[in-house]
């Protein structure tokens, strides 16, 4: 099936995914998508009320789920009464985009790869803290932000760049199938880049011309 072909059951084999606490990540990786293409399928489902708005686990303020709960309800009233008054014309589009979805559909059918079955933790030291769940057996794209990146890596990782560490991406370099960063002191507080690579992607504007003078800077005036 084409990345770019949504089809209901690839929504609904997004959906039991998300359901069994996998990533977005983790879901993209095993069905070979973009992350904001999980995403969307996820969000459709929450509109249609499939799945709820947080998870259980969720560390955002209950205040501040309890006003995005009542906002979501609201739009949904507002698309319900559009919808039970638009013209006929409006209806008879909608039908026909909704068949050329069906056969788009009908054309790559969508087919469910398997799910890697999680690897058993029986037998191992659960007194520390957890890690995050991740699913297995997907390859590079199972990355763990908890250990140090190899001495021989000559960079820095995208789990461990901080604040002030140069983010020009080294070509032809990669851990865990995430790029790899210089990771040098910035130029300066307000830089993203080391000296080298700011003075490779900085580079002046050139000066405006009036006319056919060329303005002349302050300090020359």
């Amino acid at each position: 099936m084409s990345p770019k072909t949504t089809t209901p059951e690839r929504d609904a084999f997004i959906v039991r995914l998300w359901k069994a606490e996998q990533t977005s990540n983790q879901i993209a990786a095993l069905l070979g998508i973009s992350r904001n293409t999980v995403i969307g399928a996820i969000d459709r489902a929450r509109k249609r009320g499939e799945l709820p708005l947080y998870r259980e686990d969720s560390r955002v303020p209950a205040e501040r789920q309890l006003a995005h709960e009542a906002k979501v309800a609201t739009a949904r009233k507002a698309e319900a009464e559009r919808l039970a008054t638009q013209s006929e014309d409006a209806k008879m589009q909608a039908a026909n985009r909704r068949k050329g979805h069906v056969r788009k559909a009908e054309a790559t059918p969508f087919v469910a790869p398997p799910v890697p079955e999680p690897v058993s933790t029986e037998g191992e030291d659960t007194s520390s803290p957890a890690k995050p769940k991740e699913l297995h057996g997907v390859g590079h794209y199972t990355v763990s932000f908890f250990d140090p990146d190899p001495p021989d890596l000559d960079g820095v990782s995208l789990a461990h760049i901080k604040n002030n560490q140069c983010r020009s991406i080294l070509p032809g370099k990669s851990h865990q199938g995430l790029a790899v960063f210089c990771g040098k002191p910035t130029k300066s507080l307000i830089s993203s880049w080391c000296a080298k690579h700011h003075a490779l992607y900085y580079s002046r504007v050139p000066p405006k011309r009036d006319g056919f003078t060329i303005l002349k800077r302050k300090q020359e005036a």
